[in-house]
């Protein structure tokens, strides 16, 4: 595994943003991989944390 930091990483180059966590949320409801319920599990949670974020922002 090469570790020479050429290829960006979201995570550990920049936090995620409300919109970050908006698309992850609308890609969650795509997964075919999980259940509906899981899906929306996921989602609601990533919507969460927009909401959180942009909260924080205007406080």
């Amino acid at each position: 595994m090469r570790s020479d930091r050429s290829q960006l990483d979201i995570i550990l180059d920049r936090p995620p943003t409300a919109a970050d966590y908006r698309a992850a949320a609308e890609a969650a409801l795509a997964n075919p991989l999980e259940t509906q319920e899981q899906r929306q599990r996921r989602a609601d949670h990533y919507l969460a944390e927009a909401q959180r974020l942009e909260v924080a922002r205007h406080a």
